[in-house]
Order: structure tokens, then C-alpha cells, then sequence
């Protein structure tokens, strides 16, 4: 069983909170997607196009990738206004409501 890839982003020291808006904005304009190893030792930063194939296995520490789920994930969703967000997000920047998990269906 391979690694499941996570989402850009995670915990961030003091001051770079705005990389995930910035990766977003990356991945808009160029059409690329951009992950992180989902292996605790390894952290590399998986950049593919999602029109090719996708990377199998980390260049870094080699352990297969299980893609099964992520790229058709979910997206973050304020219950109160029902902004959408990237999954990575917890809470809504127009409310500060706590987000909810949903299933992509764009």
C-alpha cells in the first residue's frame, strides 16, 4: 500500500500563513497540481500537470504514491456562507465559521 499524497500546505510557522493562497494561485495559473509526500520522513513537494501521468513514486524517499480519492477529493465549505475553500483550510476568512469537509462536485 502506497502513501497518500497531502494537500500543500499544513502547519506553518508564524508569518508564512499566506504560501496556501499563493500555491493556489500556482496552481491556477499554470493548470499544475502541487502536493506534499503524505511520508513523515520525507515532506518533498510533488509538482505534476494533471493532464499527464501522474508521479507514482516520490523522487525523494522512493515509497510509492496512492492517489486513489485525492485529486477527486473534497473541498472546505462555511456552513454559514457557504464559501468554498481549498480542503487545506479549517476556517472561513469572511466569518470565521469552522469549515466543513464536502465532496468536490464542480
Amino acid at each position: 500500500m502506497g502513501i497518500t499524497p497531502k494537500p500543500f500546505g499544513g502547519e506553518r510557522a508564524e508569518g508564512t500563513e499566506d504560501i496556501d493562497e499563493i500555491v493556489e494561485v500556482i496552481e491556477i495559473a499554470t493548470g499544475y497540481k502541487i502536493f506534499t509526500c503524505g511520508s513523515e520522513r520525507c515532506g518533498n513537494t510533488i509538482i505534476f500537470d494533471p493532464q499527464k501521468a501522474k508521479p507514482q513514486f516520490c523522487k525523494l524517499c522512493g515509497r510509492e504514491i496512492d492517489w486513489i480519492g485525492v485529486l477527486d477529493g473534497y473541498v472546505a465549505k462555511c456552513p454559514k456562507c457557504s464559501a468554498e475553500y481549498r480542503s487545506s483550510y479549517d476556517y472561513c476568512e469572511l466569518d470565521g465559521t469552522r469549515l466543513e469537509m464536502i465532496p468536490y462536485s464542480h
